[in-house]
């Protein structure tokens, strides 16, 4: 089973960074793509369908704090560290939204693929895209209406 990465949020002006990790475990879902591909109605569609179906998925958060302290490599990889810990079904394989492998110096490191365009490719990757571009969406929508605005850090 594949475990699926990817993040939103990468520039980040006055807000997080999320990562979003899923496993799907054979499950298939219609209509997953590239979350920057997708309306926002098929992404806020499809968020509880991924939710349910999913065999584990997470969100990894790095707040805009943060990410001014230990700069966008180090966001990176505390969000994925954050995200991928919450993930306690087994895997066989981590496949990585990108270039850099961010789970690099942990016991998760060798198990990890790095491919670019995992978010259009991979079904995992599909999913942790929209499970994080989702989640960060929907903060916004929260601080919009006055209702959160603190910091986010740690996981979901």
């Amino acid at each position: 089973m594949i475990l699926g990465i990817d993040e939103v949020g990468r520039g980040p002006w006055a807000g997080p960074l999320v990562v979003g990790a899923v496993v799907l475990g054979g499950s298939h879902i219609d209509g997953l793509t590239d979350s920057k591909k997708l309306t926002k109605k098929r992404r806020e569609a499809l968020y509880p369908i991924i939710r349910d179906q999913a065999l584990a998925c997470a969100t990894g958060w790095v707040s805009a704090r943060e990410l001014d302290e230990v700069g966008m490599s180090g966001a990176l990889r505390l969000a994925t560290r954050r995200a991928v810990e919450q993930i306690h079904v087994p895997y066989s394989e981590i496949i990585l939204d990108g270039t850099v492998n961010f789970l690099a110096g942990t016991g998760k490191g060798e198990y990890v693929q790095l491919m670019k365009k995992a978010d259009l490719l991979v079904p995992s990757g599909r999913a942790a895209s929209i499970l994080a571009r989702r989640a960060l969406s929907g903060l916004w929508f929260w601080r919009a209406c006055g209702v959160w605005s603190g910091e986010t850090s740690g996981g979901n």
